[in-house]
């Protein structure tokens, strides 16, 4: 039997081992690190000096527990990747670290064949140009940490991911926390992502369901294929560092985005801000949302921007205040804007007709426009609109609940609220003499 075929457990036992060859794993082959324990921080440490550090057969079982493995090999362009781990098996970390800290490097490649599953540690690929894990196989993340300086997780063509509770970082200045590529499904579940630019970005055709979790990015979700997206209980907020525009949601695709019970908070300081914008022809429903814009400079300020498919606002609230002290009277807040094509739905046609939810608040500028639409269809069903008085709601409304007019109010502050109101209905009471 060839050594590599055999079962192996390599503990480092405290001890720094250097290796310039590959280890290729056939067989089971776990590395540990006894000196760790639940109160002691392990010594041990394998560094790699090679373009591949392990490669994990088909046939081979990995584990790596408790162990830190290391390489610090440069690739030179984005065709000359270092990997620390090339995956064709099963591999599963526990509680392990793996760092990479040249260019042009990733921790893990995980190929079609490949099987990983992570439970608690790190993986990190700091280096300029590095990505954490390239998935084409199943990836399974149940808890730990994985920051890279481009894209922490790539879900390549054929790759299945599935994160329970897992944090991912993306520190570069366009990094990306979950590149989808892939046809596959994602499910994330409790996700913490902060990304210096985007938090996930869609661009193949795959599903991606987000369930609770945060997200914080200069895009939160980009959704650029014909990929539909799923979210429900997620909170979305914006990078604090960043002087970049701010999208909560872009949707540039045909696709569908569902939304559900989701927190949006965004803040801007230096540029335009947008909660939602849908860029193309796909649809957006919004069961319940808690929206919430700030801009406290001298740019655009916006709940919801629909430029040519369809927004349906079934319940939640929208607050969008421009806070600029210039008295800026070029750069205006809104609501909504609805824009070219678009379609607006405000609350659902039928049933009782609530004044109170959706609440849609524009306010801080001459000009704050609760809702503002140009030349798209606007249906108004349910809620309440404020912005500045005389711009509530700006222009036509296609359609209402039937038997109720709109009613403007002013507030005595500066601003009006639109909301659906039943029409007066005459009695005519005739007399015989």
């Amino acid at each position: 039997e060839e050594l590599y075929t055999k079962n192996i457990i390599l503990d480092l036992a405290g001890n720094t081992i250097r290796m310039y060859n590959q280890i290729e794993n056939q067989g089971n082959l776990k590395i540990t690190d006894s000196s760790k324990t639940e109160e002691t921080k392990g010594t041990g440490t394998l560094k790699t000096y090679g373009i591949s550090g392990i490669i994990n057969s088909e046939s081979g079982n990995l584990t790596i527990e408790k162990a830190t493995i290391l390489n610090n090999i440069s690739g030179t362009s984005n065709s000359t990747y270092v990997c620390l781990i090339q995956n064709y098996g099963e591999i599963k970390i526990v509680d392990a670290t793996l760092n990479t800290t040249g260019k042009y490097n990733f921790a893990i490649n995980n190929n079609n064949t490949g099987n990983l599953t992570m439970e608690g540690g790190t993986i990190t690929s700091s280096g300029e140009n590095s990505d954490g894990i390239w998935n084409y196989g199943t990836l399974l993340i149940k808890s730990g940490t994985i920051t890279a300086c481009d894209r922490a997780i790539f879900n390549r063509e054929s790759g299945n991911l599935t994160i329970e509770g897992a944090t991912i970082n993306a520190t570069g200045k366009n990094g990306i926390g979950i590149n989808q590529s892939s046809t596959e499904p994602i499910v994330i579940t409790d996700g913490n992502i902060n990304s210096k630019y985007y938090g996930i970005y869609n661009n193949n055709t795959g599903k991606i369901e987000i369930l609770g979790g945060v997200i914080t990015a200069n895009y939160g979700i980009y959704n650029k294929s014909t990929g539909e997206v799923k979210v429900d209980g997620t909170q979305i907020t914006s990078n604090p560092e960043s002087s970049d525009d701010i999208y909560g949601i872009y949707n540039y695709s045909t696709s569908i985005i569902t939304l559900k019970d989701v927190n949006i908070t965004l803040t801007a300081s230096d540029n335009f801000v947008y909660g939602i914008y849908n860029n193309s022809s796909g649809d957006i429903i919004i069961d319940n949302i808690s929206l919430i814009v700030t801009n406290n400079s001298n740019s655009y300020c916006t709940g919801i921007y629909n430029e040519a498919g369809e927004i349906v606002l079934k319940s939640g609230t929208i607050d969008v205040a421009h806070k600029d002290t210039g008295n800026n009277t070029n750069y205006h807040a809104y609501g909504i804007y609805n824009d070219s094509t678009g379609t607006v739905t405000i609350g659902e046609n039928g049933g009782e007709v609530s004044t109170s939810l959706p609440r849609i608040t524009a306010t801080g500028t001459t000009n704050s426009y609760g809702i503002y639409n140009t030349k798209g269809i606007l249906n108004f069903y349910d809620g309440i609109v404020t912005g500045t008085e005389g711009y509530a709601i700006y222009n036509l409304i296609s359609a209402q609940e039937e038997g109720y007019e709109v009613i403007k109010e002013i507030n005595g502050d500066g601003t009006e609220s639109a909301t659906l109101q039943k029409l007066a209905i005459a009695q005519i009471v005739s007399s015989i003499v």
